[in-house]
């Protein structure tokens, strides 16, 4: 047999749509099914030189050294599975999810690597009878499409804990069409929770809180009540029924896992993809983004955060189109707040017996309607019938209408009848209400549910869910294997730790996020505060920390040597999955006095903090470890590593003379330490303050140019293509246009070689630069495109908005307006995003040239001035320079010759003052004006 694909490896997993449902209801029929499955899958796949390297269950995964392959394999299993004479009806239907990523197989010929999953989740969005390909796949695989075959394009998604990417299907005669929509993608303009279960009755609930949400003076709606009541549930359902009247969308801000109310500005704007501005708070940043939108803000468990209170209130007043959902046990207690306390689900009556018709108004009844719904979620066809419904009614009053309590009960028909049922409710019930005894009777009745249903539970799944409170934010399935499993102790095999997984979640004690290549649970926030008390009365607590802490901190660092590989995105996303996990670990060496594993640890993660927006608490993260770390005891590489990352986010937020302090800091730590990588490093850093913040080429090019010694002399490649990169940056700064040339060419050989993704696209636009420079706008669009879609593919929204931006002016330059404005407008957009006022300055006055060269100056001239006014406030004087010419032109436009020579007059003062001559690419347009 072939040895397992290595390096770029093609993906396909698949999945058998509803077998849990066809096994219920056709046991006979299933081995029969499962044998012709597991043959047209293998004959597929074994035709186009895939391999077979695990199946869980009905599940496949299979590995091909070809894209191409993987998508004829994929085409051929489900033309054969869709035309199959299957023995059951409906016919069995299976989704199907192809990615490619770099992956080495591991000695058990099996795949651990951040990319899959990517198509994990990818799977989970398909139907039966569909397949789904990655962005990176579709790439890979253009343009040498197999014949008959063609990829639909179904736009950019949202995936749970991920980045947003771009979706497309495999198309081929024989298999099913293009969807509108995805299962379970939310379109990219919200991000609601898509839920696996059904939201049951409120209906009276649900129409008062869209009359409020409709209701123009109410801009501060609060949900409030007990956990366990069903805020979050009521919350969601409201704002998906709503969403269509905001539209700038609805947005979910998950806080359960935030104990530092001075986070909560940083999730928010976390949901809408911006990061740390430069000039301004996070939170004065955020009011800025939603100024002037319709949107809807959900804001879910807010009693972990009350003191940011405030930050709600100022965001009501800053943004007047704004209209914020929360939820939360206690009001928040501002201005302008609006309380709605949910209720619990209305009881059923209390009777001796129930007559027939009785049982009409019971069906109808929330509570017993939520329990039939559950219990036939674990038990297939369970209904409501005279044997079971004095029962179900006694067991939902016992309940007190708490949904929680009653989801909790109704997982247990699965092994006992609802007579049962409340027997043991009876029994145990009044020994249960635990909990201080002033305490609310309805937290009484929720924390006995809990507690009745932990007693059910066999000593194994018992130890399981106690141990799984370590986890903050969830746990993925390899975590949970080595921090909740004792050193030592009898390893229990994937079959049975994933069965003790599926049975906590049966019973409605964990929920199961489907879409990861392992599974990933997660506690309700209430039954997570019951698991960590058991926790902390299990002595074994103090263990668990530690080794929670431990995996986190060698993810980390295993994340930061690959944020330099290929696989740079799906590293940020599993950090990102992450986060609040790190955030703990990160909490717990610092509590413990492990001041140089907390170096370690910030260290390690000061480029995901950097990439995806965290600037604002990476700093003062970093700023707190460095202030609290024995520096004699600390190996002085780590903490060069650390300083390196917060001059690096100290730059990111226009504090230069603090991030160069940290740089000139981490090289002498470097050069005590003896690493001539890690002085490169640093030397580069020193660089880009002096070339981009300081207008110092010269210093900048020694910068470089000694970094680039370095690497050679280590022959560390990726360090030369940034080293070359940059070098190339300032000769183009001085518009030496051979030796930019030159140096850009020699560093895209290399990182072409390395595959690296990110070079390959930041050097490709910076080819893209020197040729508009040169004049050659026509090469300048093609190259900056090919920046685009690359930096699409990663994610990058910065480097997005750049090669937009770049693009929409090569092509403005050579007349096709139509394609320069929508170009300019995402452009825009992007920038808002991320905070970028650069960005932001260059998008509108070039959209305000397209209205001015369409004849419409009046539209133009304000957006030249709004331009032209950002680029004084953050001081890029040949960007003001270049907009006031613009301005004049259109001031021209509208009969006033006397304004416009004095705009020429302060642009050409400017221009000499900061010297900054215009570019020779747009002197003919200057002059024709």
């Amino acid at each position: 047999m072939a040895d397992p694909p290595s390096g770029r490896v093609a993906f396909l997993f698949t999945d058998l749509e509803g077998s849990t449902a066809y096994w219920e209801r056709r046991p006979e029929s299933m081995p029969a099914v499962y044998q012709r499955h597991d043959a047209i899958l293998r004959a597929a796949i074994l035709a186009q030189s895939g391999r077979v390297y695990k199946i869980i269950g009905d599940a496949f995964q299979a590995a091909f050294p070809q894209a191409a392959g993987a998508v004829l394999a994929a085409v051929s299993a489900q033309r054969s599975l869709l035309t199959e004479p299957w023995p059951i009806t409906p016919a069995p239907r299976v989704r199907m999810a192809l990615h490619v990523c770099e992956a080495t197989p591991q000695s058990d010929g099996d795949y651990r690597t951040p990319g899959l999953n990517r198509l994990g989740r990818l799977l989970s969005a398909a139907d039966g009878g569909q397949i789904l390909a990655s962005d990176a796949l579709a790439n890979d695989l253009f343009p040498q499409l197999p014949d008959s075959v063609r990829l639909a394009d179904l736009g950019e998604h949202r995936f749970r804990d991920l980045s947003a990417q771009r979706v497309f299907q495999v198309l081929a005669p024989g298999i099913p069409g293009e969807r509108a929509r995805l299962r379970g993608l939310a379109p990219h303009r919200d991000n609601l929770p898509q839920e696996l279960t059904a939201f049951v009755g409120r209906a009276a609930e649900l129409a008062h809180i869209q009359a409020l949400l409709r209701d123009p003076a109410v801009r501060i709606l609060t949900l409030h009540g007990p956990g366990g009541i069903g805020k979050t549930r009521l919350a969601v359902a409201a704002a998906a029924a709503q969403v269509e009247r905001f539209p700038d969308g609805a947005w979910f801000v998950p806080l359960a896992a935030l104990t530092d109310p001075g986070l909560v500005p940083e999730a928010v704007a976390q949901v809408f993809g911006m990061r740390a501005a430069i000039d301004r708070s996070t939170l004065e940043a955020v009011a800025e983004h939603l100024a002037e939108r319709a949107a809807l803000l959900v804001l879910d468990n807010f009693e972990q955060v009350l003191e940011a209170g405030a930050c709600v209130a100022t965001l009501a007043a800053a943004c007047r189109r704004l209209t914020v959902l929360v939820t939360s046990r206690t009001p928040l207690g501002i201005r302008g707040e609006r309380v709605f306390p949910v209720p619990p689900l209305a009881l059923p009556q209390q009777a001796r017996r129930f007559s027939q018709t009785d049982m009409s108004q019971l069906t109808a009844n929330d509570a017993v309607r939520l329990f039939t719904d559950r219990a036939n979620l674990v038990r297939p066809g369970f209904a409501l019938d005279a044997e079971n419904i004095d029962a179900i009614a006694a067991i939902c009053r016992r309940q007190d209408g708490l949904p929680l309590a009653i989801e909790l009960a109704a997982a247990r028909t699965r092994l006992l009848r609802p007579g049962q049922l409340l027997a043991r409710l009876d029994q145990r019930l009044p020994l249960l209400t635990g909990g201080p005894r002033d305490a609310p009777v309805r937290q009484q009745t929720l924390r006995a549910a809990i507690d009745w249903s932990y007693d059910l539970l066999d000593s194994s799944e018992q130890n399981l869910f106690t141990r799984l409170a370590v986890f903050r934010g969830g746990a993925a399935f390899e975590a949970i294997e080595t921090i909740c499993l004792d050193p030592g102790a009898p390893a229990p095999g994937f079959p049975d730790l994933l069965e003790r997984v599926e049975s906590l979640a049966r019973q409605s004690l964990l929920v199961l996020d489907e879409g990861s290549l392992l599974p990933r649970v997660r506690f309700l926030d209430t039954i997570r505060e019951y698991a960590q008390e058991r926790l902390a009365q299990s002595g074994v607590q103090d263990a668990l920390v530690i080794r929670h802490a431990t995996y986190f901190l060698d993810l980390a660092e295993r994340a930061h040597a690959g944020l330099a590989g290929a696989e740079q995105a799906d590293w940020l996303d599993a950090l990102a999955s992450e986060h609040d996990n790190l955030r703990a670990a990160l909490d717990t060496l610092v509590a413990r006095g492990a001041g140089s594993d907390a170096v370690r640890l910030a260290g390690a993660l000061w480029q995901f903090w950097w990439i995806r927006g965290h600037v604002t608490e990476g700093r003062e993260r970093l700023r707190s470890v460095l202030a609290q770390a024995d520096q004699a005891a600390t190996p002085p590489a780590m903490l060069a590593r650390a300083l390196d990352g917060a001059g690096a986010l100290a730059e990111a937020q226009g504090d230069v003379a603090h991030a160069a302090l940290c740089h000139e800091e981490a090289l002498a730590l470097w050069q005590r330490a003896g690493d001539p990588i890690g002085q490169a490093r640093s030397r580069e850093n020193l660089g880009l303050i002096a070339l981009h913040d300081r207008g110092n080429v010269s210093a900048a090019r020694e910068h470089f140019a000694g970094a680039l010694t370095l690497y050679e002399q280590q022959h560390d490649q990726p360090g030369m293509v940034a080293a070359l990169k940059n070098l190339g940056d300032a000769a183009l700064s001085e518009e030496q246009f051979p030796d930019a040339a030159a140096l850009y060419e020699r560093a895209l050989g290399i990182a072409r070689a390395l595959g690296r993704t990110r070079e390959i696209a930041a050097i490709v636009m910076s080819l893209g630069a020197l040729a508009f420079f040169q004049a050659e706008a026509a090469r300048a669009a093609r190259l900056y495109e090919e920046s685009l879609i690359s930096w699409r593919e990663l994610g990058d929204l910065p480097g997005t908005a750049l090669a937009l931006g770049n693009l929409g002016e090569a092509l403005h330059h050579l007349g096709d307006f139509s394609r320069a404005e929508p170009l300019y407008t995402e452009c825009l957009e992007l920038s808002q995003q991320v905070g970028d006022q650069q960005g932001i300055a260059f998008a509108v006055s070039h959209l305000a040239q397209v209205l001015r060269q369409r004849g419409e100056h009046t539209q133009a001239i304000p957006l030249f001035i709004q331009g032209a006014r950002i680029s004084q406030k953050i001081g890029d004087e040949a960007r003001l320079a270049e907009t006031l010419e613009g301005l004049a032109g259109a001031v021209v436009d509208a009969g006033a010759g006397p304004d416009a020579a004095r705009l020429l007059g302060l642009a050409k003062a400017i221009r000499q003052r900061s010297a900054s001559p215009r570019l020779a690419v747009h002197q003919p347009g200057y002059e024709r004006d």
